[in-house]
C-alpha cells in the first residue's frame, strides 16, 4: 500500500497511540519540519499501518490523532536468508537495504570455516533495515540475527532448505526446484565458498544444493539474487 504522507517506524505504535517516540518526533519536527495538521503514516514493523494527523507539537514531542489503522496481510511465503558476513561492511549494508526494500523476513549471519568476519554490528544493521523500511514503505521489518554457528543453521527446521555452492557440475537452478507458497531457508557462503565438508553436512541435514546462474557472484549479490528468485517463483 503506497501512501504519500511521510513514513515513520515506531515499534510500540498501536491503533490508539497519541504521540511519536522521541526519535521519530525529532525526525518529524526538526528534519522534515512538519506542522500541526500534516498527515503522516506509521508502522510497527509487524504489519500495522497507521495513518495519523499531527495535532500538537512541542520542542521534543509530537502528538498525533489516529485517522485509520489497518493490519496488513503478510506474504503467503517466508524467506530466511542465512549468509556469511562479508569483509566489507558497506556491501553487507547494501544487501540488507535492498533485501528490506524488496522483501525478506529474516537474515541470519553465519560463521563458516572460511568466513572473513567473525563480529558484526547488529545495532548498525538494525538502523539500516529500519531506514530502508521507511524509505520503501514496508510494514514488515526483517529480523536480523547472528552471528550463529554453521551447525545451528543446519538444525533449522524450515520448509525448503537450499545451499548455494559453486562447483564443476552446477546443480539445478533455484527457480526450478523452489516450490511456491512455502517457507524457505537459503544458505549462502563466504567469498571463499563453503568447504566440501560443509556442503556435505548441509545436504545430510536436508539442504538441496542449487545454482543461482552461470556466473560467480559476490556473497552479498548472491544473497540478493537468491531472494529475488524466490519472489519470482511466487509471482
Amino acid at each position: 500500500m503506497f501512501v504519500t504522507a511521510p513514513f515513520f517506524f515506531q515499534a510500540d505504535i498501536t491503533p490508539q497511540s497519541t504521540e511519536l517516540s522521541a526519535e521519530e518526533s525529532h525526525h518529524a519536527l526538526r528534519v522534515l519540519r512538519l506542522q500541526p495538521g500534516d498527515d503522516i503514516a506509521l508502522t510497527n514493523g509487524t504489519g500495522l499501518l497507521v495513518l495519523a494527523r499531527i495535532r500538537e507539537t512541542s520542542n521534543k514531542q509530537c502528538r498525533v490523532e489516529v485517522l485509520s489503522a489497518q493490519q496488513q496481510t503478510p506474504r503467503p511465503y517466508r524467506i530466511h536468508l542465512a549468509i556469511a558476513p562479508t569483509k566489507n561492511n558497506d556491501r553487507t549494508e547494501w544487501m540488507l537495504e535492498k533485501l528490506t526494500e524488496t522483501g525478506v523476513d529474516q537474515v541470519t549471519f553465519v560463521s563458516t570455516q572460511r568466513s572473513e568476519r567473525e563480529k558484526i554490528n547488529l545495532a548498525r544493521f538494525q538502523k539500516v533495515v529500519v531506514g530502508a523500511l521507511k524509505q520503501s514503505q514496508q510494514v514488515f521489518l526483517p529480523s536480523i540475527q547472528g552471528p550463529v554457528s554453521f551447525e545451528k543453521i543446519l538444525a533449522d527446521e524450515s520448509g525448503q532448505k537450499f545451499i548455494g555452492h559453486m562447483n564443476a557440475q552446477p546443480p539445478a537452478h533455484l527457480k526450478h526446484v523452489a516450490r511456491p507458497r512455502t517457507s524457505y531457508l537459503m544458505l549462502i557462503g563466504p567469498e571463499g565458498d563453503f568447504t566440501e565438508a560443509e556442503v556435505a553436512a548441509a545436504q545430510q541435514a536436508g539442504f538441496t544444493q542449487v545454482s543461482l546462474g552461470p556466473t560467480r557472484l559476490r556473497t552479498e549479490t548472491a544473497g540478493w539474487v537468491a531472494c529475488q528468485t524466490l519472489h519470482f517463483v511466487n509471482a
